[in-house]
């Protein structure tokens, strides 16, 4: 990471993982998160991160049934979405 060859923007996307019951996806957005201002320390130019995805969508291979977002279908936050919340203020505020 320390020569950052290509010094080219990066946009991270569609970044998550389905999780029925809410119980990985915390740690996996920590850990996103973490690494992506560790980049940024080393000057890597990020200029967005989207989690994969605000709400429970259709999965073209799982119908309903997988679970990647932050909110239930009918709106309800998981925790994860709290913590994506205090995790983006917490390193706004760098």
């Amino acid at each position: 990471m320390e020569n950052l060859i290509w010094r080219k923007p990066i946009y991270i996307t569609e970044n998550g993982v389905s999780d029925q019951d809410d119980l990985n996806r915390p740690k996996f957005i920590k850990d996103a998160l973490f690494y992506t201002n560790k980049a940024i320390e080393k000057g890597a130019d990020v200029r967005g991160y989207f989690h994969w995805t605000l709400m429970d969508n259709f999965e073209w291979a799982a119908g309903y049934t997988s679970k990647f977002g932050l909110f239930t279908i009918d709106r309800k936050p998981r925790l994860s979405a709290k913590i994506y919340a205090d995790l983006i203020k917490k390193y706004s505020a760098e």
